[in-house]
This record gives structure tokens, C-alpha cells and sequence, in this order.
């Protein structure tokens, strides 16, 4: 089914909203949304098209077959999101600039107010942001909570913090928010010390009441690992309990596929063994601005102590030194290889041309 279908079926069943999406912004038509910006000092975030020090553009439009950056109109999605595209084909998105200034100079992006609407009282916050600043540069991400319409200045809380060093591409950032009453997200950009020839960009924001993922591994220059047939080995995750865990993706010309394995980590002494009845899930995410249209690869698996795959029974502790890092096995494997050639995920398109701007996502939220 295709978020065209899912339109349609809106439109039948007059389903004019959404029980979990809150809050969704590509800044489209030089616009903020229904971002308020606010700053004490002479910093402030600016809607522009492209940035000297990087950006050259916005995260929207990347990797879109068909998408123009110098005219062409795009009208072939239809949503509540604000904005895929604009009518001239421009790319906006939201950047603070640390290239001027004095340190300490920083200013706000603030959300509406809204209010949970399931019992839950979780959420989750995705965006994009790139990084071309100083390594002391920041973006903190506040959540304010409000006892009623009349609290002027609710509770401020530190839920997330971008730092370090810069980087010359866009990346997905989720943060999980907890709020139990009217809330609003605040990004804050703040100048750091030392020299800078860029700043914070954020792009194509999206919030629900959904849990976020636990880990998020971004794979850059999928068309020349595609071409080449490259295997690919995930950093080292740890579960909430402590397991150790690692994603493996092989690219093929003819396909992709992906696979989870139990690896040694530092907890295993005291872990239980065999690790029966947890639950993990991988997704590999359509990029889509809007979540509410992404048609991502989604599958789950059980370990099973009487199950086996290979050589092992498929919840056993890994072989080895259990605390070092490149112990790994290879009959341990939470999820059978998966091949992905039915559908490509949003932005890879029909052919490996239309993967040049365009990395792979691919998510991890586990129950060992």
C-alpha cells in the first residue's frame, strides 16, 4: 500500500487528523512553519536556500528522482505536512550562523504549544540537522512544560545537545521526549568559541507520539557500495539490557539486504544465557519528510531457544572473549537475511543514478 492509497482511504473514512503526529515542517516557501524565532543577541536563524560554509541546500528535496533545484514545479504530494516543495523548486531550510558574533550569542526556534493526546507520554522528536561551525558550536534541544494556558514560562528541560566536530552532509537526529502535559520544543543554536566559516542547519522536522528508535545508523555512498558489492559491518549496540548487538547490510546490484546478530560486549558475564523470548526490530527508513508518507522496510523477531539457524541454536551468548569487541560468530543471527527488491525506500528511486544524494537509514529498537 502507497501513501497515495492511504490518502485515498483518508478521504473515504473522512479522517481529517491523526491520533499520533503532532508537528511536522520542511520550511517550505521561506516560511517557519509554525516556528516562532526569538534571540537577545544579534544571532538568529535565517530561512535561506544555501549557506557558503555548507549547506548548498536543503535535506528536503535530496535524492528525489525528478526534483529540481532551479525551477521545475513538483506538485505530486499532497499532505497537511508544511511543504515538500515550493512552487519554484527551492529548498528552504532553517540555519544559525556562527560565522559572525561574539561567543555566547545564540537564539531560539520555538514550537507551538501543544498537548499529548494519548496515555502513553511518549515522544518523539526527528529532524536533520548538518554541522559547519566550530566544533564548540551547539544546538540544544529544550522541552518546556506548562501546568495551564496561563503559566508564562512552564518547565525548561535539556532533552538533547549537538555538538563536536563538523560534517559535510545531513544527519538524522531523534530525540525522545517525555512530556505528560502542554509542552513546546525549543532549538537553540549558540555560538561557541574560536572561528567558524558555518554554523547549524535543521531541516524537515517531525514530532509524534511514537517511541523513538534506539539507534540509527546512517550509510553514505550507497551507490558505489552498491556497485561494488560491499558487506558492512554496524557499529557495536548495546540493548537496554546490555546485550551486545550488530547490524550487517550486504549491497548487491540486484538487491539489499540486512541482518542482526548477537555480538561480545562487556555485560555478558552477567547476562542471562540463553537470551529467549526478546524481541528486536529493524527498519530500514523511507526518507520522506513527512513521516506521515514513509513506506519504510519494517520487521520484528522473537529469539527462540528452540530454533536454529546454521550451525547454533539463534539466542546462545556469542563465542570467545566475551569482552572483546571483535569477537563476533556467525550462526548467531537474530534475523534471516532479508532481500529488499520489491520496493526501493522514498528517494532511492527506480535505478542506482538516484541514489547519489541519498544515505541509508536503517534503525534498531530492541527488547533483549
Amino acid at each position: 500500500m502507497s501513501h497515495y492509497d492511504m490518502v485515498e482511504l483518508n478521504k473515504l473514512y473522512n479522517c481529517t487528523s491523526s491520533i499520533a503526529f503532532l508537528l511536522g515542517c520542511s520550511f517550505v516557501n521561506e516560511t517557519a512553519c509554525e516556528l516562532t524565532r526569538c534571540s537577545r543577541s544579534q544571532a538568529s536563524w535565517e530561512s535561506v536556500t544555501f549557506t557558503p560554509g555548507g549547506p548548498h541546500s536543503g535535506h528536503t528535496n535530496l535524492g528525489i528522482s525528478g526534483a529540481s533545484f532551479s525551477g521545475n514545479t513538483t506538485d505530486n504530494v499532497t499532505a497537511s505536512f508544511s511543504g515538500n516543495y515550493n512552487e519554484n523548486g527551492t529548498d528552504f531550510f532553517m540555519h544559525f550562523s556562527t560565522a559572525t558574533g561574539g561567543e555566547g550569542d545564540r537564539a531560539k526556534l520555538e514550537t507551538r504549544r501543544m498537548t499529548p493526546r494519548r496515555n502513553c507520554t511518549v515522544q518523539c522528536l526527528q529532524f536533520y540537522y548538518y554541522h559547519s561551525g566550530n566544533e564548540s558550536d551547539q544546538l540544544n534541544i529544550w522541552m518546556r512544560e506548562f501546568d495551564d494556558d496561563n503559566d508564562p514560562e512552564g518547565t525548561r528541560r535539556l532533552m538533547g545537545q549537538i555538538t563536536g566536530p563538523p560534517a559535510d552532509y545531513w544527519q538524522l537526529l531523534h530525540v525522545p521526549l517525555n512530556a505528560t502535559k502542554m509542552f513546546q520544543v525549543e532549538f537553540e543554536g549558540q555560538k561557541g568559541e574560536g572561528n567558524s566559516s558555518g554554523g547549524i542547519s535543521v531541516d524537515d522536522i517531525n514530532l509524534s507520539e511514537t517511541e523513538c528508535p534506539h539507534e540509527t545508523w546512517q550509510i553514505r555512498n550507497v551507490e558505489q557500495l552498491i556497485a561494488s558489492g560491499t558487506l558492512l559491518f554496524s557499529p557495536r549496540y548495546y540493548s537496554r539490557d546490555g546485550y551486545g548487538y550488530q547490524s550487517v547490510v550486504y549491497f548487491s546490484p540486484m538487491y539489499i539486504f540486512t541482518s542482526i546478530r548477537l555480538v561480545s560486549g562487556e555485560n555478558d558475564d552477567q547476562l542471562e544465557w540463553p537470551c529467549p523470548w526478546r524481541q528486536i526490530t529493524t527498519l530500514m527508513l523511507d526518507q520522506n519528510p513527512d513521516i506521515q508518507q514513509r513506506m519504510s522496510w519494517q520487521w520484528s523477531f522473537t529469539t527462540d531457544p528452540t530454533s536454529y539457524y546454521r550451525r547454533g541454536p539463534m539466542c546462545e551468548p556469542p563465542p570467545g572473549d566475551r569482552s572483546t569487541y571483535h569477537t563476533y560468530h556467525n550462526y548467531c543471527q537474530l534475523f534471516h537475511n532479508v532481500p529488499f527488491c520489491d520496493r526501493p525506500p522514498h528517494g532511492l528511486g527506480t535505478n542506482v543514478e538516484s541514489l547519489r544524494d541519498m544515505p541509508l537509514m536503517v534503525t534498531c529498537s530492541s527488547s533483549l
